[in-house]
């Protein structure tokens, strides 16, 4: 059972989530998503506290999916149990992450995740310290290793 949308709860300065609810049947599921979640998705550095809500509203399509699918694989977290949403749930989003050193690093920690994926590492691209996918980052020039 896929959860329907429930209702945007506000966002949390302390703990920077954007809190809301998705709803199972007549049951209410409690969610968060990390400010630096929808800040990736946007790609922008940093979102005021005032224009979260704004910012989930635009974003809330693809963050309800990413939480019903955390439901459904029954990915609950903390006391009272609900569904937190992270950047890092949305892998797709790592591999076109901001221009700086942060994002230059997610991408090369993503794109050797995915070749550990399909049964090979490159542990050059994992310990390259160039952000623009040089030599190091290369596949002709990696140490590949298989996975057993």
């Amino acid at each position: 059972m896929t959860l329907a949308r429930g209702s945007i709860r506000g966002y949390d300065d302390d703990r920077m989530v954007l809190l809301f609810s998705m709803m199972d049947g007549t049951r209410e599921v409690l969610c968060a998503v990390s400010g630096s979640a929808m800040d990736d998705l946007e790609h922008v550095p940093r979102t005021p506290a005032d224009q979260r809500e704004e910012q989930f509203t635009r974003l809330r399509d693809r963050i309800e999916a990413c939480a019903s699918r955390k439901f459904l694989a029954r990915e609950f977290e903390g006391n009272p149990p609900c569904i937190i949403v992270r950047g890092i749930d949305f892998p797709a989003n790592l591999k076109h992450a901001r221009p700086d050193v942060e994002g230059a690093t997610r991408n090369r920690v993503a794109h050797a995740r995915d070749e550990q994926l399909n049964g090979v590492v490159n542990t050059e691209l994992l310990n390259s310290t160039s952000p623009d996918r040089s030599a190091a980052a290369r596949p002709e020039y990696g140490v590949k290793v298989e996975l057993s």
